[in-house]
């Protein structure tokens, strides 16, 4: 019983933190950044890689954000330790 309770609870986390990117993927899509950087920040603090690697393009591209390459890299630091290999690839660069 307490497997089918965890296996239930991760489900729901995957599939909020998949809504969730696909909100802030709209919003930045928008050009909404303020809102897209809420987003992709409360992600990024959850382990989520693909929300770490757009806030590590942000601060390289200067989307909604002053251009910083030292918070740049950092995120897509994050983002290759939670296993996006591009951003491996980035940081390796």
């Amino acid at each position: 019983m307490k497997k089918l309770v965890i296996c239930a609870l991760v489900a729901c986390s995957v599939a909020f933190a998949a809504e969730n990117l696909d909100e802030a993927n709209k919003a930045y899509n928008e050009g909404n950044y303020t809102k897209a950087i809420e987003l992709y920040k409360g992600l990024c603090d959850a382990k989520e890689a693909k929300a770490c690697a757009a806030l590590g393009l942000m601060y390289r591209n200067a989307k909604g954000v002053s251009e910083d390459s030292t918070l740049s890299k950092q995120y897509y630091q994050k983002a290759c330790d939670a296993g996006d290999n591009e951003s491996c690839n980035v940081v390796n660069w």
